[in-house]
Protein backbone atom coordinates (compact mmCIF):
# COMPACT_ATOMS: atom_id res chain seq x y z
CA UNK A 1 0.00 0.00 0.00
CA UNK A 2 1.44 3.38 -0.96
CA UNK A 3 2.37 6.06 1.58
CA UNK A 4 -0.22 8.41 0.10
CA UNK A 5 -3.01 5.85 0.49
CA UNK A 6 -1.88 5.04 4.05
CA UNK A 7 -1.83 8.78 4.86
CA UNK A 8 -5.36 9.28 3.56
CA UNK A 9 -6.66 6.29 5.54
CA UNK A 10 -4.90 7.48 8.71
CA UNK A 11 -6.38 11.00 8.37
CA UNK A 12 -9.88 9.55 7.94
CA UNK A 13 -9.46 7.24 10.95
CA UNK A 14 -8.20 10.12 13.13
CA UNK A 15 -11.10 12.34 12.04
CA UNK A 16 -13.70 9.62 12.68
CA UNK A 17 -12.47 8.71 16.16
CA UNK A 18 -13.64 12.02 17.65
CA UNK A 19 -17.34 12.72 18.30
CA UNK A 20 -18.72 15.45 16.09
CA UNK A 21 -21.42 17.81 17.41
CA UNK A 22 -22.89 20.78 15.60
CA UNK A 23 -21.59 23.43 17.97
CA UNK A 24 -19.30 26.25 16.99
CA UNK A 25 -17.03 25.65 19.97
CA UNK A 26 -16.34 22.01 19.11
CA UNK A 27 -15.98 22.77 15.40
CA UNK A 28 -13.10 25.11 16.24
CA UNK A 29 -11.29 22.30 18.05
CA UNK A 30 -10.25 20.90 14.65
CA UNK A 31 -8.27 22.70 12.00
CA UNK A 32 -6.67 21.85 8.68
CA UNK A 33 -3.56 23.68 7.44
CA UNK A 34 -2.23 23.54 3.87
CA UNK A 35 1.11 25.17 2.94
CA UNK A 36 3.43 25.49 -0.02
CA UNK A 37 6.85 27.11 -0.14
CA UNK A 38 10.59 26.81 -0.60
CA UNK A 39 12.86 24.44 1.27
CA UNK A 40 16.50 23.57 1.71
CA UNK A 41 18.45 20.36 2.44
CA UNK A 42 21.37 20.25 4.88
CA UNK A 43 23.78 17.33 5.19
CA UNK A 44 24.48 14.28 3.07
CA UNK A 45 26.71 13.96 0.03
CA UNK A 46 27.29 16.54 -2.68
CA UNK A 47 24.15 17.09 -4.82
CA UNK A 48 23.15 19.19 -7.84
CA UNK A 49 21.02 21.64 -5.85
CA UNK A 50 19.94 21.81 -2.23
CA UNK A 51 16.94 24.06 -2.93
CA UNK A 52 13.53 22.40 -2.90
CA UNK A 53 9.80 22.78 -3.31
CA UNK A 54 7.70 21.83 -0.27
CA UNK A 55 4.01 20.87 0.13
CA UNK A 56 2.59 20.35 3.61
CA UNK A 57 -0.73 19.49 5.28
CA UNK A 58 -1.57 19.40 8.99
CA UNK A 59 -4.74 18.21 10.73
CA UNK A 60 -4.88 19.27 14.40
CA UNK A 61 -7.20 18.95 17.34
CA UNK A 62 -7.14 21.17 20.42
CA UNK A 63 -6.98 18.81 23.42
CA UNK A 64 -7.10 21.25 26.33
CA UNK A 65 -7.44 24.97 26.79
CA UNK A 66 -6.92 27.29 29.71
CA UNK A 67 -7.22 31.08 29.65
CA UNK A 68 -3.90 31.75 27.91
CA UNK A 69 -3.01 28.72 25.79
CA UNK A 70 -3.88 25.17 24.80
CA UNK A 71 -2.49 21.77 23.92
CA UNK A 72 -2.67 20.35 20.39
CA UNK A 73 -2.28 16.94 18.80
CA UNK A 74 -2.11 16.42 15.08
CA UNK A 75 -1.04 14.51 12.05
CA UNK A 76 1.08 15.96 9.25
CA UNK A 77 1.66 14.89 5.67
CA UNK A 78 4.36 16.47 3.52
CA UNK A 79 6.50 16.27 0.41
CA UNK A 80 9.87 17.91 -0.25
CA UNK A 81 11.82 17.54 -3.46
CA UNK A 82 14.22 19.29 -5.80
CA UNK A 83 12.89 21.53 -8.56
CA UNK A 84 13.12 20.12 -12.11
CA UNK A 85 16.71 20.32 -13.34
CA UNK A 86 16.48 18.99 -16.90
CA UNK A 87 19.66 17.63 -18.44
CA UNK A 88 22.06 19.76 -16.43
CA UNK A 89 25.37 18.11 -15.56
CA UNK A 90 27.30 19.91 -12.86
CA UNK A 91 30.56 18.19 -12.00
CA UNK A 92 31.27 17.27 -8.41
CA UNK A 93 34.59 17.05 -6.59
CA UNK A 94 35.25 13.60 -8.07
CA UNK A 95 34.49 14.83 -11.64
CA UNK A 96 31.14 12.98 -11.83
CA UNK A 97 27.71 14.41 -12.74
CA UNK A 98 25.87 15.27 -9.54
CA UNK A 99 22.38 13.87 -8.90
CA UNK A 100 19.43 15.68 -7.39
CA UNK A 101 18.80 14.74 -3.79
CA UNK A 102 15.90 12.33 -3.16
CA UNK A 103 12.27 13.37 -2.89
CA UNK A 104 11.13 12.99 0.72
CA UNK A 105 7.52 12.15 1.71
CA UNK A 106 6.59 12.33 5.39
CA UNK A 107 3.72 11.27 7.63
CA UNK A 108 4.07 12.49 11.21
CA UNK A 109 2.34 12.55 14.57
CA UNK A 110 2.80 15.84 16.42
CA UNK A 111 1.90 17.43 19.74
CA UNK A 112 2.44 20.94 20.98
CA UNK A 113 1.24 24.29 22.27
CA UNK A 114 -1.10 26.93 20.83
CA UNK A 115 -1.84 30.46 21.97
CA UNK A 116 -5.34 31.16 23.32
CA UNK A 117 -6.49 32.75 20.06
CA UNK A 118 -4.76 30.05 17.99
CA UNK A 119 -2.53 32.52 16.17
CA UNK A 120 0.80 30.92 17.18
CA UNK A 121 1.51 27.18 17.33
CA UNK A 122 4.64 25.22 18.18
CA UNK A 123 4.58 21.47 17.46
CA UNK A 124 7.07 18.61 17.48
CA UNK A 125 6.92 14.87 17.12
CA UNK A 126 8.01 11.86 15.10
CA UNK A 127 7.52 11.01 11.43
CA UNK A 128 7.90 8.15 9.01
CA UNK A 129 9.94 9.42 6.06
CA UNK A 130 10.08 7.81 2.62
CA UNK A 131 12.83 8.78 0.22
CA UNK A 132 12.93 7.71 -3.41
CA UNK A 133 15.98 5.82 -4.61
CA UNK A 134 17.51 7.43 -7.67
CA UNK A 135 18.94 4.15 -8.95
CA UNK A 136 15.60 2.27 -8.75
CA UNK A 137 12.54 4.26 -9.77
CA UNK A 138 10.07 1.88 -8.08
CA UNK A 139 11.93 1.39 -4.77
CA UNK A 140 11.96 3.54 -1.69
CA UNK A 141 13.96 3.84 1.52
CA UNK A 142 12.20 4.46 4.83
CA UNK A 143 13.62 6.17 7.89
CA UNK A 144 12.49 7.99 11.02
CA UNK A 145 12.38 11.79 11.17
CA UNK A 146 11.99 14.26 14.02
CA UNK A 147 9.82 17.19 12.82
CA UNK A 148 9.44 20.58 14.53
CA UNK A 149 7.27 23.44 13.28
CA UNK A 150 6.16 26.96 14.19
CA UNK A 151 2.97 28.27 12.55
CA UNK A 152 1.58 31.78 12.76
CA UNK A 153 -1.86 32.87 11.55
CA UNK A 154 -1.06 36.27 10.05
CA UNK A 155 -4.67 37.13 9.11
CA UNK A 156 -7.85 35.56 10.50
CA UNK A 157 -11.31 35.59 9.01
CA UNK A 158 -14.44 33.75 10.15
CA UNK A 159 -13.38 30.09 9.59
CA UNK A 160 -10.23 30.77 7.57
CA UNK A 161 -6.75 32.10 8.34
CA UNK A 162 -3.69 32.90 6.26
CA UNK A 163 -0.80 30.96 7.81
CA UNK A 164 2.98 31.35 7.60
CA UNK A 165 5.14 28.47 8.84
CA UNK A 166 8.72 27.45 9.50
CA UNK A 167 9.48 23.72 9.63
CA UNK A 168 12.44 21.46 10.12
CA UNK A 169 12.79 17.68 10.09
CA UNK A 170 15.96 15.96 11.26
CA UNK A 171 16.73 12.58 9.68
CA UNK A 172 19.36 11.16 12.05
CA UNK A 173 20.27 8.35 9.67
CA UNK A 174 19.50 7.99 5.98
CA UNK A 175 21.98 6.02 3.83
CA UNK A 176 24.69 6.54 6.44
CA UNK A 177 24.28 10.33 6.62
CA UNK A 178 22.34 12.78 8.77
CA UNK A 179 20.04 15.19 6.92
CA UNK A 180 17.97 18.19 7.94
CA UNK A 181 15.01 19.22 5.79
CA UNK A 182 14.21 22.91 6.25
CA UNK A 183 11.09 24.61 4.88
CA UNK A 184 9.04 27.75 5.03
CA UNK A 185 5.55 28.07 3.72
CA UNK A 186 2.52 30.21 3.18
CA UNK A 187 -0.97 28.80 3.06
CA UNK A 188 -4.30 28.69 4.81
CA UNK A 189 -5.99 27.18 7.85
CA UNK A 190 -9.61 26.08 7.90
CA UNK A 191 -11.32 25.95 11.33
Amino acid sequence: MSLTRCSAIALIVVALTFPLRATAQLARRFSLDMNVGPGYLLGGPEVLSRASIVLDGLLTMRLAKDGRSGLLAGMSVGWQGPPPSGDICRLGQDRQCLDDYPQFSTVGVLAGWTSAAGRVRVLGGVASVRADKKDYADRYDYTVGLPVRVDCAVAKFSHLAVVASLRGTVLPRYRGNAYTLLASGLGFRIY
